[in-house]
Protein backbone atom coordinates (compact mmCIF):
# COMPACT_ATOMS: atom_id res chain seq x y z
CA UNK A 1 0.00 0.00 0.00
CA UNK A 2 1.36 2.95 -1.21
CA UNK A 3 1.68 5.72 1.82
CA UNK A 4 0.59 8.86 -0.05
CA UNK A 5 -2.78 7.22 -0.76
CA UNK A 6 -3.71 6.07 2.54
CA UNK A 7 -4.80 9.36 4.01
CA UNK A 8 -6.24 10.63 1.24
CA UNK A 9 -8.52 7.42 1.41
CA UNK A 10 -9.02 8.34 4.97
CA UNK A 11 -10.31 11.91 4.63
CA UNK A 12 -12.88 11.11 1.81
CA UNK A 13 -14.56 8.65 4.26
CA UNK A 14 -14.41 11.38 7.06
CA UNK A 15 -17.48 13.55 7.55
CA UNK A 16 -18.85 15.48 10.80
CA UNK A 17 -21.87 15.83 11.98
CA UNK A 18 -23.50 18.94 11.07
CA UNK A 19 -24.10 21.70 13.56
CA UNK A 20 -24.62 25.30 14.13
CA UNK A 21 -20.73 25.06 15.49
CA UNK A 22 -19.42 23.57 12.51
CA UNK A 23 -20.95 26.04 10.26
CA UNK A 24 -18.89 28.38 12.13
CA UNK A 25 -16.27 27.10 12.05
CA UNK A 26 -16.47 26.83 7.98
CA UNK A 27 -17.35 30.24 7.67
CA UNK A 28 -14.04 30.75 9.78
CA UNK A 29 -12.05 28.78 7.38
CA UNK A 30 -12.92 30.28 4.66
CA UNK A 31 -12.07 33.80 6.01
CA UNK A 32 -8.98 32.67 7.03
CA UNK A 33 -8.35 31.59 3.33
CA UNK A 34 -8.92 34.49 2.06
CA UNK A 35 -6.83 36.77 4.73
CA UNK A 36 -3.93 34.47 5.16
CA UNK A 37 -0.93 34.57 3.28
CA UNK A 38 1.11 31.66 4.83
CA UNK A 39 1.75 29.25 2.06
CA UNK A 40 1.03 25.93 4.02
CA UNK A 41 -1.71 27.13 6.55
CA UNK A 42 -3.41 27.42 3.02
CA UNK A 43 -2.64 24.28 1.66
CA UNK A 44 -3.80 22.75 5.10
CA UNK A 45 -6.77 24.53 4.52
CA UNK A 46 -7.25 23.33 1.18
CA UNK A 47 -6.34 19.90 0.99
CA UNK A 48 -7.41 18.88 4.55
CA UNK A 49 -10.29 21.27 6.03
CA UNK A 50 -12.16 22.44 3.33
CA UNK A 51 -13.51 19.28 1.72
CA UNK A 52 -14.52 17.71 5.11
CA UNK A 53 -16.55 20.50 5.64
CA UNK A 54 -17.88 20.69 2.11
CA UNK A 55 -18.89 17.36 1.91
CA UNK A 56 -20.15 17.35 5.31
CA UNK A 57 -22.82 20.42 5.24
CA UNK A 58 -26.24 20.20 3.93
CA UNK A 59 -26.43 22.30 0.54
CA UNK A 60 -29.27 24.09 1.78
CA UNK A 61 -26.67 25.52 4.23
CA UNK A 62 -23.89 25.44 2.66
CA UNK A 63 -22.96 29.49 2.48
CA UNK A 64 -19.91 31.71 0.98
CA UNK A 65 -20.36 29.04 -2.02
CA UNK A 66 -19.09 32.70 -4.23
CA UNK A 67 -16.87 34.04 -2.06
CA UNK A 68 -14.87 30.67 -2.22
CA UNK A 69 -14.92 29.65 -5.59
CA UNK A 70 -14.21 33.40 -6.26
CA UNK A 71 -11.45 32.87 -3.63
CA UNK A 72 -10.09 29.74 -5.54
CA UNK A 73 -9.87 31.48 -9.42
CA UNK A 74 -8.80 35.01 -8.41
CA UNK A 75 -6.65 34.86 -5.90
CA UNK A 76 -5.47 31.59 -4.99
CA UNK A 77 -5.20 30.59 -8.55
CA UNK A 78 -2.50 33.45 -8.66
CA UNK A 79 -1.41 33.47 -5.52
CA UNK A 80 -0.24 29.95 -4.92
CA UNK A 81 3.10 27.94 -6.44
CA UNK A 82 1.47 26.05 -9.23
CA UNK A 83 2.75 22.56 -7.64
CA UNK A 84 -0.84 23.12 -5.29
CA UNK A 85 -2.76 23.61 -8.21
CA UNK A 86 -3.56 20.24 -7.74
CA UNK A 87 -5.44 20.76 -4.23
CA UNK A 88 -7.16 23.70 -5.73
CA UNK A 89 -8.82 22.44 -8.25
CA UNK A 90 -10.00 19.47 -6.56
CA UNK A 91 -12.16 21.65 -4.11
CA UNK A 92 -13.02 23.41 -6.76
CA UNK A 93 -14.51 20.41 -8.93
CA UNK A 94 -16.03 19.31 -5.23
CA UNK A 95 -17.34 22.30 -4.60
CA UNK A 96 -18.76 22.82 -8.44
CA UNK A 97 -20.18 19.09 -8.02
CA UNK A 98 -21.88 19.89 -4.29
CA UNK A 99 -23.33 23.00 -5.66
CA UNK A 100 -23.39 22.99 -8.91
CA UNK A 101 -22.71 27.03 -9.32
CA UNK A 102 -23.25 28.30 -12.40
CA UNK A 103 -20.04 28.87 -14.69
CA UNK A 104 -21.42 31.66 -16.02
CA UNK A 105 -21.61 34.01 -13.24
CA UNK A 106 -19.83 37.55 -13.79
CA UNK A 107 -16.45 36.72 -11.79
CA UNK A 108 -16.09 32.94 -12.27
CA UNK A 109 -16.73 33.02 -16.01
CA UNK A 110 -14.42 35.93 -16.43
CA UNK A 111 -11.64 34.38 -14.08
CA UNK A 112 -11.65 31.33 -15.94
CA UNK A 113 -11.37 33.02 -19.46
CA UNK A 114 -8.53 35.06 -17.84
CA UNK A 115 -6.79 31.96 -16.65
CA UNK A 116 -7.06 30.26 -19.79
CA UNK A 117 -5.46 32.98 -22.07
CA UNK A 118 -2.55 33.40 -18.89
CA UNK A 119 0.93 33.23 -20.44
CA UNK A 120 1.71 30.11 -17.96
CA UNK A 121 1.11 27.13 -19.38
CA UNK A 122 0.15 25.92 -15.15
CA UNK A 123 -2.88 28.92 -15.29
CA UNK A 124 -4.09 27.48 -18.25
CA UNK A 125 -3.97 23.84 -17.63
CA UNK A 126 -5.61 24.14 -14.46
CA UNK A 127 -8.79 25.92 -16.09
CA UNK A 128 -8.60 23.70 -19.41
CA UNK A 129 -8.55 20.85 -16.51
CA UNK A 130 -11.53 21.98 -14.69
CA UNK A 131 -13.62 21.84 -17.73
CA UNK A 132 -12.78 18.64 -19.32
CA UNK A 133 -13.73 17.53 -15.35
CA UNK A 134 -17.27 19.25 -15.65
CA UNK A 135 -17.93 17.74 -18.93
CA UNK A 136 -17.79 14.20 -17.63
CA UNK A 137 -21.28 14.84 -15.84
CA UNK A 138 -23.03 15.42 -19.07
CA UNK A 139 -25.13 13.01 -18.67
CA UNK A 140 -26.85 14.70 -15.67
CA UNK A 141 -28.90 17.31 -17.75
CA UNK A 142 -28.09 20.18 -14.92
CA UNK A 143 -24.67 19.69 -14.95
CA UNK A 144 -24.63 19.71 -18.51
CA UNK A 145 -26.56 22.48 -19.05
CA UNK A 146 -24.61 24.08 -16.91
CA UNK A 147 -21.11 23.63 -18.64
CA UNK A 148 -23.17 23.99 -22.80
CA UNK A 149 -24.61 27.67 -21.38
CA UNK A 150 -20.91 28.61 -20.37
CA UNK A 151 -19.56 27.36 -23.40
Amino acid sequence: QNINTAPQRQQQQLRIKFSDRVLQIYQKLIEWLSIEKHILVRVKLIKELLPIFISSIPLQQLSNVETLYGLIVTRLLYEMPPKYFSFVLQLLIRLWLKTNFSLQSYGFQQSLWKAMQHSSVHHELFALGFLVICTFYHSQPAYADNVIAFL
